[in-house]
């Protein structure tokens, strides 16, 4: 069994598609860290960091600390290291490391490493249900006693309304029938709360954010059929004619009512 599903292609349009998402959900993530003092932890760990964008951010607010961010994808670990470089950040390091071996981390950092913040954002969504047991678990462990853990995850489901274009509901269904054949879950979002209080999370909380998609952002979804369309034909989930249809479809019936839902989920430990 493959301990990830990561669907999606690393390309140009992988960039692109991250970065959206970064502009989308970036302000959100910002402001439940800053209520949670961030700016206050002496030592940071963003799991699943991706393009970097957040964890630069981080680790521009706050100075003294130590910030690492970890990923398994080249390709976006040397993006996340020549933005820090862009930026002067030398209290933040990026490393190349699956969240299913987070024990590793203090052998590869040299010294003890018991973050008082762990950020991580759209990776248990992309595990089967063993390994997302394995790593919510594996990051309780590390992190430092009193410390914040914060999950955030999609709940694709909660996406739909009655104001959704039949296009949208297309490409949601589109991303449930692939989930359910991956035995992964894009609804995990929803779930989080019983799952962090079962791992003996304290004082549970939870955010519900739904921010809506620009004009300018449009062109996610189709960048997200782009990046993924190998994964959906090869598990014939939509056929090539489909795919270039529902693009079409898409490009004309997206508007400034579309979104995606996301939980934000945090506890102590």
């Amino acid at each position: 069994m493959r301990k990830d599903t990561y669907i999606y292609s690393s390309s140009a349009a992988e960039e692109l598609r991250l970065g959206i998402l970064n502009e989308v959900y970036n302000p959100a993530a910002k402001a439940t860290l800053l209520d949670l003092n961030i700016k206050e932890k002496k030592s940071i760990l963003e799991v699943a960091c991706g393009q970097g964008e957040l964890a630069c951010w981080i680790a521009e607010i706050t100075p003294a600390a130590e910030v690492v961010g970890i990923d398994i994808s080249d390709e976006q670990l040397d993006f996340a290291r020549r933005k820090a470089r862009e930026r002067g950040l030398t209290n933040l390091k990026f490393i190349k490391l699956s969240a299913l071996d987070i024990e590793q981390l203090p052998a590869i950092l040299g010294h003890e490493f018991r973050p008082e913040l762990i950020y991580c954002r759209w990776l248990l969504c992309h595990l089967t249900i063993s390994f997302r047991e394995q790593v919510m678990v594996k990051l309780y462990e590390i992190l430092g006693s009193g410390g914040v853990m914060i999950h955030e995850e999609l709940s694709l489901r909660e996406s739909l309304t009655s104001e959704s274009t039949a296009s949208y509901k297309h490409w949601v269904e589109l991303f449930e029938r692939l989930a359910a054949i991956l035995e992964i879950d894009f609804d995990i979002g929803a779930k989080l709360f019983q799952q962090m209080i079962k791992i003996c999370y304290q004082k549970v909380s939870e955010k519900r954010i739904a921010p809506l998609f620009s004009a300018n952002q449009y062109n996610f979804f189709n960048l997200d059929l782009s990046c993924s369309a190998g994964v959906l034909q090869d598990l014939n989930v939509i056929n090539s004619a489909e795919l270039i249809s529902l693009q079409h479809r898409l490009d004309s019936e997206i508007n400034d009512q579309t979104y995606m839902v996301n939980y934000q989920v945090w506890g102590f430990k």
